[in-house]
């Protein structure tokens, strides 16, 4: 009865995976601009992290698009115009360097 059952659930288990691997594959296509950490642990291993800084400058002040908005993008902004983008399209955009 044991080995019937290990079976079943062996079949079980293989099937689910069969059905979720696609839809996982295809959810990764669609990301963009990740960020991601890991950590690995060990026997006998020791690790000191020295420092408050991560390196990254930090700007006093956000920067603002030319009705006072934040920025939404790293170099630029792409905000709701006047019209509540009509049509699935905006005039206010803008970005840094050209």
């Amino acid at each position: 009865m044991k080995t019937q059952n290990a079976k079943l659930s062996r079949a079980l288990l293989l099937a689910v995976a069969i059905a979720v691997l696609p839809a996982a594959v295809r959810a990764e296509e669609y990301v963009t601009n990740r960020l991601s950490a890991s950590a690995r642990l060990g026997f006998n291993m020791s690790a000191r992290f020295r420092g408050t800084t991560v390196g990254l400058p930090l700007s006093g002040t956000p920067r603002v698009a030319p009705h006072g908005e934040n920025y939404n993008y790293d170099d630029g902004y792409v905000l709701t115009d006047t019209s509540g983008n009509y049509g699935g399209q905006t005039w206010y955009w803008g970005y840094d360097n050209s």
